[in-house]
């Protein structure tokens, strides 16, 4: 039987009939996913408890997380989704440093927290991951676009790995 915070959920009768399987599983399951809360298994022979297992699900919590995320994406124009860019040059700053200073810097490398360029067809995935929840400077430059420079631009608390940075560009 199952129990969610104490009380039953679910109970059903059955009867082995695996013969010499030691083993099986059993699982519980919802369209949309289980309730926050404490869920208990029994198992009965007969009446008698011959297992007990538990387990919680947690309150999801977006600020958790601390691992990294690769980005990846296409450079497009912004007037033919179907035109891409290959060879733009894509840049994230490290968190905290403006698109200004890091100008102002004559584009020191350091403050560079990931880059790229993009290919064939405009995929580009960039050479270092970073940090969902965090903000950076995001600057997409090439020769015969305007280039793209946002600060500020913020990493999803709860991005997917990999990220899709999906880039559009306006011809010069």
């Amino acid at each position: 039987r199952w129990l969610y915070d104490g009380d039953e959920v679910l109970s059903e009768s059955d009867v082995w009939e695996e013969n010499n399987i030691r083993s099986s599983w059993v699982s519980l399951t919802h369209p949309d996913g289980l309730p926050v809360g404490d869920f208990t298994l029994e198992l009965y022979l007969g009446d008698s408890l011959a297992q007990r297992g538990e387990f919680t699900v947690a309150e999801r919590n977006a600020g958790v997380r601390t691992s990294k995320v690769n980005v990846t994406g296409v450079v497009r124009e912004v007037d033919n989704s179907r035109r891409t860019i290959s060879g733009a040059l894509i840049a994230l700053l490290n968190p905290g440093v403006t698109i200004q200073e890091w100008a102002d810097s004559d584009f020191d490398e350091s403050m560079v927290a990931a880059s790229g360029t993009s290919a064939r067809g405009g995929k580009f995935q960039l050479d270092a991951k970073v940090t969902p929840g965090e903000s950076y400077g995001l600057v997409v430059v090439h020769d015969d676009y305007k280039a793209v420079a946002v600060d500020n631009y913020e990493i999803p608390a709860d991005a997917a790995d990999p990220y899709e940075l999906d880039v559009t560009m306006q011809r010069k």
